[in-house]
């Protein structure tokens, strides 16, 4: 019980402190901002009341407690501390959340908010989790308990960052994978005949991937007004990839210079096939560095069994004989 209550005392005495820090040095202080956030939460206000006849399934006659669990309790917690999370949050932390969820690919279904939401959550949870084993082993000393509720709140802060830096990862590989292809398929196209624009239609209408939707939404800003070049940077930093910003600097200059697209387009398929190779090369020479460890672990110590294992059996036979 004592243990108990002097680690809810050092939450509590931590919390205080991040807020008053929060309050005093983040949160905004212009009377304008304060102004839109208030019309903010009551246009958000004005649509969950027209939201709810909908969940209701539109009759008026219907009762509150109708309405799913979820979307009366769970939701309207969840939203009302996510909006919280966000406002106590700096403004540079939200744009970095924006930025990776960008990257990830999951900018259009994760909002920041949202995923600092999941975030807190996931701290929670495995502090909960660890602090209830350390709450049961009364044979522990109190430094020991304390140690596995930071332990806890690490994992809990760490795990949600890995696996968003594991979605960016694996959507960068799957890029770096489909570019060379897509390059192949832009010069055939200009070579025929067509736009670059046209072109990257045609690929994107018959082509799936992660490149090729990030290759569909430059095509849609194009369409709405934005300039080529705006929209092929705007591309490069989506995927953050060395052979795309090559790629989208390329094509700009050729755009800028008046030189021929379908020879700048044959070069960078031509560069971006031999970068990919080298890669190729580069991970098969990691090869027989990465395959020393499960020798030393599982395949030496069999061999040693079997081709040791007859002597040494002799050996202390002969000994005791």
């Amino acid at each position: 019980m004592i243990i108990a209550l002097f680690s809810l005392s050092i939450g509590l005495l931590a919390f205080l402190l991040f807020f008053g820090m929060i309050k005093k040095k983040v949160m905004p202080k212009q009377a304008i901002t304060q102004r839109i956030k208030s019309l903010n939460r009551t246009t958000d206000q004005l649509q969950h009341k027209r939201e709810l006849p909908k969940l209701a399934g539109g009759h008026k006659g219907r009762d509150l407690r109708d309405i799913p669990f979820v979307d009366r309790v769970i939701f309207p917690i969840k939203s009302a501390i996510e909006n919280r999370l966000e406002n106590l949050t700096p403004k540079k932390l939200l744009s970095y959340v924006q930025r990776r969820l960008v990257l990830a690919g999951k900018s259009r279904s994760w909002t920041p908010k949202a995923f600092l939401g999941g975030w807190a959550t996931a701290v929670l949870v495995w502090t909960l989790i660890f602090g209830n084993l350390a709450l049961q082993q009364e044979s522990w000393p109190m430094v020991q308990k304390v140690m596995w509720l930071l332990m806890g709140a690490g994992i809990g802060i760490a795990f949600p960052v890995a696996m968003l830096n594991r979605l960016i990862k694996n959507r960068q590989q799957e890029m770096l994978r489909q570019l060379p292809e897509l390059l192949d398929l832009l010069c055939v196209s200009v070579q025929a005949g067509l736009t670059f624009d046209a072109s990257m239609r045609k690929i994107t209408e018959r082509m799936q991937g992660a490149l090729v939707a990030e290759c569909q939404i430059m095509l849609d800003e194009v369409r709405m007004g934005v300039s080529r070049k705006q929209a092929l940077k705007a591309l490069a930093e989506r995927c953050d990839l060395q052979e795309v910003y090559l790629f989208t600097t390329a094509i700009i200059q050729a755009e800028r210079l008046g030189t021929s697209m379908s020879q700048t387009l044959i070069v960078q398929a031509e560069n971006m096939r031999e970068r990919r190779r080298q890669y190729i090369k580069a991970m098969a020479m990691k090869a027989p560095v990465k395959i020393v460890f499960p020798l030393v672990l599982f395949i030496f110590p069999s061999i040693f069994v079997v081709a040791l294992g007859p002597t040494i059996i002799s050996l202390l036979k002969g000994l005791k004989g």
